[in-house]
């Protein structure tokens, strides 16, 4: 710039202010950044549990204005682009962005692109030990509402249990981590740990092949001779109506004498007794597993 001063003075005042708004927006462009990356860093810490060094964690969370001493259950959320469209790094950064604001002292990181995963650690209310599921449901659902607005994506969240100190953390995550994974094929866009417990305790049969296959033998042979599913549905709205049997009557829309019958049929297919407890119990882990 060149000029007489009192011609350029108030280019040159335009010029600076400029140029100074332009570091400043660098300089706070690149601290969002760090608090980004660091934030990160320390979810994954967290959910990684071993050989954590809590003073550093907790070092790095001042630093970024968190209460890590605040109770918090890990969430993992599995992201589901609309048919036909490929998933995108933009679809996982706008959910994070979600998950972040409004700010809730959610510490939010994406665990894997490839496997179109995002944790959130999200802190809860305690009473008498438990963590209040229902206010939780209400944040899911309002969160759901406002991912539906965006219209690109749909999601499955799974939370996980509550457990304290720090390195509980990592034992929330594997909970809600499980609980995904056992319900990979489920249409339940909300998942509870509590609410599928069970079910996820015995899937480490299905990896365990004898266990496995010794569990589902009587079951395999009501599923030979029931061709037509009659058997199984009845065996499945029996132990869903808890043993009842009105209620699994009513369901069925079966008489008494019926469900009687087929509950016979069943017992003398598979050779266990529905009155034993220990027989019962079996059948209702075997159904669990296929």
């Amino acid at each position: 710039m060149s000029g007489k001063p009192e011609n350029v003075r108030q280019y040159g005042e335009l010029v600076k202010m400029t140029a100074e708004l332009i570091v400043e927006q660098a300089a706070l462009m690149a601290q969002v950044q760090w608090n980004k990356r660091h934030r990160e860093e320390l979810l994954l810490q967290l959910i990684k549990g071993s050989d954590l060094n809590e003073n550093q964690l907790l070092s790095i969370a001042e630093r970024l204005d968190l209460d890590l001493a605040q109770p918090r259950v890990a969430a993992a959320v599995q992201v589901v682009p609309k048919q036909g469209q490929p998933l995108t790094l933009e679809h996982l950064q706008k959910l994070v962005h979600l998950l972040e604001y409004p700010e809730r002292d959610n510490i939010v990181g994406i665990v894997s692109v490839s496997m179109n995963e995002i944790v959130v650690l999200k802190p809860v209310t305690i009473i008498d030990g438990e963590w209040d599921k229902k206010e939780e449901q209400k944040r899911v659902k309002k969160l759901l509402s406002r991912i539906k607005q965006v219209g690109e994506f749909s999601v499955k969240i799974a939370l996980g249990d509550y457990f304290p100190h720090l390195s509980g953390i990592a034992r929330s995550y594997e909970t809600a981590k499980a609980t995904l994974d056992a319900n990979s094929d489920t249409k339940p866009s909300i998942l509870f740990y509590q609410e599928h417990k069970l079910s996820i305790l015995i899937s480490v049969l299905k990896k365990d092949q004898w266990r496995h296959d010794q569990m589902l033998q009587p079951l395999n042979r009501l599923l030979e001779q029931d061709t037509k599913g009659v058997l199984i549905k009845t065996l499945r709205v029996f132990f869903e109506h808890n043993c009842d049997l009105a209620h699994a009557c009513e369901s069925l829309h079966i008489h008494r004498n019926t469900l009687r019958y087929r509950l016979d049929k069943i017992e003398e297919i598979t050779s266990l007794n529905i009155n034993n407890l220990d027989e019962k119990f079996q059948l209702y882990l075997a159904l669990k597993l296929i």
